[in-house]
């Protein structure tokens, strides 16, 4: 997988902020699909899980404090599912970031 873009937003909920990025299969036979909206979240308690894509990605951090222009390009492997969306669209989705 490779970062085509990320930015920080605001959650849905209105109480926090999350990491929107863009990626896309860059190997193998799946090579150029995309995987939308994955999502990390920068609440304290989710912070597990920014460190792991930041680690898959090797991507340089301090603590859960990182920069957003370190993330793009940048590759990393992960586990990918497919889920139904409440309209019945089947998209992909990351469902664990590969650390080495």
């Amino acid at each position: 997988m490779q970062v085509d873009s990320a930015e920080v937003v605001s959650n849905k909920a209105g109480d926090g902020r999350v990491v929107l990025m863009h990626h896309k299969v860059c190997e193998g036979e799946h090579e150029g699909r995309k995987i939308l909206y994955d999502r990390l979240s920068l609440k304290e308690k989710a912070a597990w899980k920014l460190k792991r894509f930041l680690k898959a990605a090797q991507v340089p951090y301090s603590g859960s404090s990182f920069a957003t222009e370190d993330v793009l390009g940048s590759k990393f492997w992960a586990l990918i599912e497919t889920k139904t969306t409440p309209t019945g669209r089947i998209v992909n989705e990351v469902a664990d970031y590969l650390v080495e």
